[in-house]
């Protein structure tokens, strides 16, 4: 996390029906909100920005 942004990396492992992710955090496992609509997958392992601290993903 650096300055209110957080990355979050997020593994294809060899999937080639996924096109995109969707991030969800927020302050509790039970309490999460879409903070990311859609990252479009990029190689391996996509790194996806998200203003937010979360701190759970």
């Amino acid at each position: 996390m650096h300055d209110g942004q957080a990355i979050v990396y997020a593994p294809w492992n060899g999937s080639t029906e996924t096109v995109a992710w969707q991030v969800l955090a927020g302050p509790t496992p039970f309490k999460l909100a879409v903070v990311v609509f859609t990252a479009p997958r990029t190689g391996f392992e996509t790194d996806i920005y998200a203003e937010t601290v979360g701190p759970y993903f």
